[in-house]
């Protein structure tokens, strides 16, 4: 059985953002596996983030807005998000930027294999349909098949995205929409990313809160018509497809963590359960994960990351949307009405004061979320 210092299971955006900087020198002693079953080469998705400095992953950013645009019935307003910038990365181009830096350092390897099972007992051992690999600290980038999300908040943020290309020049390039809930509800949360590239070329995705995942055929209708009645673009192509499905739930992923099995990514709660975005929580878990290993201590330290009090602000997000005390729709217009866009970056963010959590809390509507804050202190 070959033995190794740490395996990765899994090469998404979290086994790869951690495979990238375990490529550093100061790792150049440790031998370390990164398992993954598919080749990792196609666009399936898109990561986007807003930053307010320049991250390792600078070089393949295809595309950067400093202005924003939020729309719906009752708030229109564009933004300048300076000092943040937002910003898109392609799926290829994130999996081949790292799988090169995997490929050019010795102590890394890489196996396309299929991961059967992780055996947590006297050693550490993952079990592939071909081999067998022992570990100091795995690391888990999976999600469990079984596991029970029944008392834990949790909706499904589903989604699906068109890149297309116009005829002519139809979008503002220097400006993204950020979110637009000018489209039907349905008695759900719905809005629509525009993304654009250039003048001719955008990304155009619809984004939904809501366990009832539609058919293909459901989501392409809503991109159509959202395209030609909202953007009045009827002549264009589309170029690529995306689509997909983040959990946004306050399920204790952490319980599932040993000694020596540590998850990350989405099965390590790095998805933000009031937003569903990830990228940037991802890639300051990877970077507390690599300075405590070269401290010499237990990885499973990382896990304090995320504070506890947003977990609880979290909780009463979801609370009030999936109870139907609030609307989604309403609550972030009140946020974007009521805010700037900085602060309600910083708080996703986690990085607020409590006196700018308080500002926070008063843009929304105020009983819906006491009343939440009631039932989850009960």
């Amino acid at each position: 059985m070959e033995k190794y210092d740490y395996i990765i299971c899994g090469a998404g955006l979290a086994g790869l953002s951690l495979a990238y900087r375990l490529c550093s020198p100061d790792f150049a002693s440790k031998r370390i596996l990164l398992l993954e079953k598919d080749d990792k080469v196609i666009n399936d998705r898109t990561f986007c983030h807003w930053s307010k400095e320049t991250s390792i992953y600078e070089d393949i950013v295809s595309k950067k807005w400093s202005q924003l645009r939020f729309r719906s019935l009752s708030c229109q307003r564009s933004f300048d998000i300076e000092p943040y910038t937002y910003k898109m990365i392609r799926g290829d181009d994130f999996y081949a930027w790292n799988l090169k830096k995997v490929n050019s350092v010795s102590h890394v390897s890489i196996k396309k294999e299929n991961i059967v099972n992780i055996e947590d007992d006297d050693q550490i051992v993952v079990h592939t349909e071909n081999a067998s690999y022992q570990a100091d600290y795995i690391f888990k980038t999976y999600l469990d098949a079984n596991l029970d999300f029944s008392k834990s908040h949790y909706v499904s943020q589903h989604f699906m995205g068109w890149f297309i290309q116009t005829e002519e020049d139809k979008f503002l390039e220097n400006e993204a929409t950020f979110m637009d809930f000018n489209i039907p509800q349905k008695g759900e949360t719905r809005f629509m990313y525009v993304l654009p590239t250039n003048n001719k070329t955008a990304l155009v995705e619809l984004a939904i809160f809501s366990n009832a995942i539609l058919s293909v055929r459901e989501y392409e209708t809503i991109l159509k018509n959202y395209i030609e009645e909202n953007l009045n673009i009827n002549a264009y192509q589309v170029l690529e497809k995306e689509k997909g499905i983040i959990p946004m739930t306050t399920y204790d992923f952490n319980q599932h963590d040993s000694k020596n099995i540590i998850h990350i990514g989405t099965a390590g709660g790095s998805v933000k359960p009031s937003s569903g975005f990830a990228f940037s929580r991802i890639q300051e878990h990877s970077d507390l994960i690599c300075k405590i290993l070269l401290e010499g201590k237990n990885p499973l330290l990382a896990q304090n990351l995320f504070k506890s009090r947003y977990k609880k602000y979290d909780k009463i997000f979801l609370n009030a949307i999936l109870t139907d005390k609030a609307n989604g729709e309403n609550v972030f217009s009140r946020m974007f009405n009521k805010l700037p866009p900085q602060l309600i970056f910083k708080f996703l963010d986690e990085k607020t004061s409590f006196n700018e959590d308080l500002k926070m809390f008063t843009a929304p509507p105020t009983l819906p979320f006491i009343r939440a804050f009631f039932e989850e202190l009960v």
